[in-house]
């Protein structure tokens, strides 16, 4: 590829830290520079900025069709390159991702938190979206899905790429691992406010929406149950329970707020 533009580029985006922001973007560096695909590390722009809008930054920065966007609290497969010419060979994908697996060293509160965001993205059945840590989106695509002032959240911008005709697509070998404690995304604040962003967006009948998210706590918690005890032994997955259970009643309650008052100030959660 010597002399020729890359039509790939990596953005480790910072979630717990500058730190760790850095030092992932470092071990990633060498196979990306033997690639020749252009990589760096996207710190935050002040304490206001939210995630979403962060990676909105980091695409609109990004020199490449195709932006690979690593949160610092995951490590992707060493195979990711492939991944991406794989997931990104026919012109309709949009959105591509990889399977999720969980650190077992993480504390039992961060392991059930990496359950109830990442326990579906196991590879093992087809999702309507993608995991937020590690996704692979078409440049053009985002930004002309995207509405005015609107950053980017991973499950709002699958379902748009679905109506719109294009495809996300699930690549092996975008696997990664979830191996950093998110110590922000694990308050019940964020889960509260996750929640009630995700209520806020949803479409549909108002009776039958508050019945989703009034059942979202089992749903969610018996989701992440099931991914943890097919992770594990039970000494390894009980001390999970409690917190996943505390963390769905959190969404739950911020989904239900969401759909009768609006997102609120809950964007300032998503840091």
């Amino acid at each position: 590829m010597t002399g020729q533009r890359s039509p790939y580029a990596v953005v480790v985006l910072e979630l717990t830290g500058a730190g760790a922001c850095d030092a992932l973007a470092e071990a990633m560096a060498g196979p990306a520079a033997e690639a020749a695909v252009p990589l760096r590390a996207m710190r935050r722009a002040g304490s206001d900025e939210t995630l979403p809008e962060r990676r909105l930054r980091a695409l609109r920065e990004a020199d490449a069709d195709i932006v690979l966007m690593v949160e610092d609290t995951s490590l992707p497969n060493s195979t990711w390159l492939d991944g991406l010419r794989r997931a990104f060979a026919h012109g309709e994908v949009a959105m591509a991702w990889g399977p999720v697996t969980v650190d077992p060293t993480l504390p039992a509160r961060f392991r059930a938190l990496g359950r109830l965001e990442y326990g579906r993205f196991d590879g093992r059945r087809k999702e309507p979206t993608a995991p937020g840590n590690v996704m692979a989106l078409h440049r053009s695509a985002v930004l002309a899905a995207l509405a005015p002032g609107e950053g980017i959240i991973e499950h709002k911008l699958a379902h748009g790429f679905r109506d719109a005709g294009l495809k996300v697509v699930m690549e092996p070998a975008l696997g990664s691992v979830y191996v950093r404690p998110d110590r922000q995304g694990a308050r019940l604040a964020t889960r509260y406010g996750h929640g009630r962003i995700f209520g806020a967006g949803r479409e549909g009948s108002r009776i039958g929406g508050v019945l989703r998210a009034l059942v979202a706590m089992p749903v969610l918690s018996a989701r992440a149950a099931r991914a943890a005890i097919a992770a594990g032994p039970p000494q390894r997955w009980l001390p999970e329970l409690p917190w996943v259970v505390i963390m769905a009643t959190a969404w739950s309650a911020g989904e239900l707020t969401g759909l009768i008052l609006g997102p609120g100030q809950s964007a300032g959660s998503w840091k």
